[in-house]
């Protein structure tokens, strides 16, 4: 088993896994609050938080590792994703800390970096509905995903998702709008003066997308997320 960032394998940098990294579980942050002659406390969930991969390298080289060093640590540090080689789901990266490198032997080089990340795991595939027409958009994921909705219309529009309504003011031709990102465009410019209401999203299962207003078409497409 090999690391693999941004879809390169450590073994093309000459890094080796020490040993085999623990996966943590993503928590969620909840306030609790004891209150006198209730049973139990009274809790308020938010958002889940990040998750920290330790992932313990080793260069093994035939001369000396500091050369390699030069590639190794933008290859590293400038990650945006990471995924095991043995599975087909990859974490966002937020941040990357390099420890220092332990270098008794010249041609030996250990070292631990931490990953910083986003608390889903995601499928390695981009999934794609289009519609001209109310319609059902199932995510197979087990979290909500946040998904780039292109909107081809004109006029104001109510773009509902699970009664979730989302407007749109005054459009000309279409609007992009991108949960992930948090804002909405058409080609270049910024569209978020055209729009009012919480970004759509997809809950896990079923998701019933319809409209109000003059709309040609609804192209949705989204990564599946899982805890």
């Amino acid at each position: 088993m090999h690391l693999i960032l941004d879809n390169v394998s450590s073994l093309d940098h000459g890094l080796c896994l020490y040993e085999r990294p623990n996966i943590p579980a993503p928590k969620r942050d909840v306030e609790k609050r004891n209150i006198r002659g209730r049973n139990g406390s009274l809790t308020k969930e938010y958002a889940w938080q990040d998750i920290t991969f330790d992932v313990t390298l080793n260069i093994l080289d035939d001369s000396s590792i500091k050369p390699d060093m030069r590639t190794i640590k933008p290859y590293i540090l400038k990650a945006k994703t990471l995924k095991m080689s043995d599975e087909s789901y990859y974490y966002q990266i937020i941040d990357v800390e390099m420890s220092d490198i332990q270098n008794e032997i010249e041609q030996y080089g250990l070292f631990t970096a931490s990953f910083t990340c986003k608390p889903f795991q995601y499928l390695d595939r981009t999934v794609a509905a289009i519609t001209t027409k109310p319609s059902t958009v199932i995510n197979a994921g087990t979290v909500e995903a946040d998904p780039v909705i292109k909107v081809t219309g004109s006029g104001n529009i109510t773009l509902s998702i699970n009664s979730r309504d989302f407007l749109l003011i005054g459009i000309t031709d279409y609007v992009t709008i991108d949960s992930a990102m948090g804002f909405s465009y058409r080609l270049t410019a910024g569209m978020d003066h055209k729009t009012n209401g919480a970004m759509p999203y997809l809950d896990p299962g079923n998701n019933v997308v319809s409209w109000t207003g003059t709309v040609t078409k609804v192209e949705i497409t989204y990564k599946e997320a899982y805890l």
